[in-house]
């Protein structure tokens, strides 16, 4: 039997607690050479037990850090273009992994527990792109006046670490403007024809929260929901 080959670790910054059993870790990524970006994992502690979500593959320091929070129990997949590290941690640690129903099991790992309200992070909400082309949703966390995850939805970028020159100078072209986003490649790939995922963009602002964590970049902990709402305007300008 081969023996798996998992992704490259790539360079990252260690583990933050940004609020009580909530942390976020940033990590870097090569899409194409000279193209290297960020990436973001955030961790959540209940009861001693870790949830992954939007997992990173960490070296050696990074993973003694990360079982010293707890044990390593879930890896959730909320993106569709993420998980290129899910597997090493459900082999590595025997994790569970958790996502949406009906995600592809050609390109997934197996699902072990179906991603909805409340089971494995209590009191969480999973909001579902209804009208997406892919399987993609946020969770909002109640804790802390409310944490809205996402993936690649709806990013906040404001940080260039680990930003290659290269990237810095392509993806102003690619529709990154500093700020809260919903970047248009994102949009124009899950959007049906003849379609709008307005609805659903409308559907989060509706919830109450003061803390937003993205798959890139870094996160935001000030006037959130209103730079959000900026955001859906501009990628939707009323006709």
């Amino acid at each position: 039997m081969s023996k798996t080959v998992y992704p490259w670790v790539y360079q990252h910054r260690r583990i933050e607690e940004i609020k009580p059993d909530v942390f976020f870790l940033q990590w870097s990524v090569q899409i194409k050479p000279g193209l290297n970006i960020s990436r973001n994992m955030t961790i959540l502690r209940q009861n001693g037990e870790l949830t992954l979500i939007n997992a990173v593959r960490l070296d050696t320091v990074g993973l003694k850090e990360l079982e010293s929070l707890g044990k390593i129990t879930y890896v959730v997949k909320i993106g569709h273009f993420h998980g290129m590290d899910d597997r090493y941690y459900l082999d590595t640690y025997g994790a569970k992994f958790c996502c949406l129903d009906g995600v592809d099991p050609q390109t997934t790992p197996k699902q072990n527990v179906l991603l909805k309200d409340g089971d494995i992070i209590s009191g969480a909400k999973v909001l579902v792109f209804n009208n997406a082309n892919e399987k993609e949703c946020v969770l909002l966390l109640p804790e802390h006046e409310g944490i809205l995850i996402t993936c690649d939805s709806i990013q906040y970028f404001h940080d260039t670490t680990y930003m290659s020159w290269f990237a810095k100078i392509m993806l102003p072209l690619l529709w990154f403007k500093k700020g809260m986003l919903l970047w248009p490649p994102w949009l124009k790939t899950m959007t049906p024809k003849w379609s709008s995922l307005q609805s659903d963009f409308e559907r989060i602002l509706q919830e109450d929260f003061k803390i937003h964590i993205s798959a890139h970049w870094g996160y935001c902990d000030d006037d959130v929901q209103w730079k959000i709402r900026m955001a859906i305007d501009n990628a939707f300008p009323k006709k």
